[in-house]
């Protein structure tokens, strides 16, 4: 997700991108047979711009005979009384959401920015700081990223405190500031926070989305049907069964197909390019909808490629077909743009987008280890155009090539991460 109206804003630096992400001492790999078998696997400490501070102390008593990992130390921005900056704010966490703040600083109207996985947005930070009679050499303000409350796994060691501002380079003291005292409860940002500045208004959809196109995100009960390695292991789904695309068969050799199976968890949007089409996704159905899952109070972060969707509605009660003609409910007249948004606890989010950009996408939870189990499902957005375009630009031959090398590394078993089943990961 992104938000630009910061970019309408006055502002006199902008910055690099600053990223935020959760970190692990373990592999993803590792990470993800977590979750595939139990809870989910604890984060270990937070990073601005791949850096920060670690918990020895926790460290050893969990590695006695190791010493602690070395840190690169805290990251640091210096500012110039009265400058406007321009901060391009990105979540790349594998699990985490963060309610992200700078103590005694005003992001341009706010205070603190709720950032989903994989959410970006631009603020505006006016460096005019609330104790603006301290001696300079003492104006150092902590950065903060603080877990969401309700969002997160166990984040075993974190600081949230991951950066520092600073008003005199020469200065390396340690902040003393306090954090402002704001709901860090798991949430998007509300309605009002996203007004997009270029004003669009969605028209009525062309598919029957309240019969076919609402989609319920759950944990998988696997059928002995299923031909997943691993049939014991935790799996989350959309439609009826978990997405498994094979590395070894993309879509894209399968362009002309009018039917697929289960697994490859595939949609059809044909329609127009000047068409609507809107989704539903559900965390908590209304009862008697869940067959073959078991629902948990979880934020999904719900990423879709290929386009940028309108919000329509993000409720925290599950999908009624009256809400579509509430006004107080549905909003249809410049509702906030976006690629990622939170799907909340017991409620749904509803999403709009025109198949203007044929292809086959991606609509996937943005939760690294929801999205390798499967929690995702394709769209295949306007198929005839894409055949179509398959031929004029040659796919063919490129993908050809491209699966002849793969096949190639696939037959020398020494390339294989396991034995026994190759493919655990859902695919994308």
């Amino acid at each position: 997700m992104y938000a630009d109206g910061a970019l309408s804003a006055q502002y006199d630096d902008a910055l690099d991108p600053w990223l935020v992400t959760d970190w692990s001492h373990q592999s993803a790999f590792t990470s993800f047979h977590t979750e595939l078998t139990l809870p989910p696997p604890p984060m270990d400490t937070i990073l601005l711009n791949g850096t920060g501070t670690y918990n020895c102390t926790s460290w050893s008593q969990k590695n006695p005979n190791e010493p602690c990992p070395k840190t690169p130390g805290i990251f640091n921005a210096f500012f110039i009384k009265g400058h406007r900056y321009l901060v391009r704010l990105i979540n790349t966490s594998a699990a985490s959401t963060f309610v992200f703040s700078v103590d005694k600083h005003v992001l341009k109207y706010t205070d603190t920015v709720f950032v989903g996985i994989g959410q970006r947005y631009h603020v505006v930070i006016e460096a005019n700081p609330a104790d603006e009679l301290t001696p300079i050499e003492d104006r150092n303000y902590w950065i903060r990223a603080t877990p969401a409350v309700g969002c997160n796994p166990s984040l075993a060691y974190a600081n949230e405190t991951v950066g520092v501002i600073r008003y005199s380079t020469k200065s390396k003291k340690t902040p003393t500031t306090a954090p402002y005292l704001f709901n860090s409860t798991c949430q998007d940002e509300p309605y009002p926070s996203l007004v997009p500045v270029v004003q669009k208004t969605v028209g009525q959809a062309k598919n029957p989305f309240e019969t076919t196109d609402d989609y319920l995100a759950g944990l998988w009960t696997t059928g002995n049907e299923s031909t997943i390695p691993n049939n014991n292991f935790t799996r989350w789904s959309f439609t009826e069964h978990t997405m498994y695309l094979n590395f070894s068969d993309p879509s894209i050799n399968h362009l002309r197909d009018k039917t697929w199976s289960a697994e490859k968890a595939l949609i059809f949007e044909n329609y127009g390019p000047d068409d609507w089409v809107y989704l539903i996704i559900e965390g908590t159905p209304a009862q008697g909808r869940a067959k073959n899952k078991t629902f948990l109070p979880i934020v999904h972060p719900i990423h879709l490629h290929g386009h940028d969707f309108f919000l329509l509605a993000q409720q925290y009660q599950p999908f009624n077909l009256t809400h579509v003609n509430n006004s107080s409910i549905f909003h249809f007249n410049n509702p906030p743009r976006r690629d990622v948004a939170l799907l909340p606890v017991g409620g749904y989010i509803a999403i709009a987008f025109k198949t203007d950009n044929p292809g086959i996408w991606i609509l996937h939870c943005h939760i690294a280890w929801h999205a390798s189990a499967g929690l995702a499902l394709q769209i295949f957005e306007r198929q005839p155009d894409v055949i179509k375009q398959s031929q004029q630009l040659g796919w063919a031959d490129q993908t050809n090539k491209v699966c002849a090398n793969w096949t190639r590394w696939l037959d020398n078993p020494k390339n294989w991460f396991d034995s026994v089943a190759f493919q655990e990961d859902s695919g994308i």
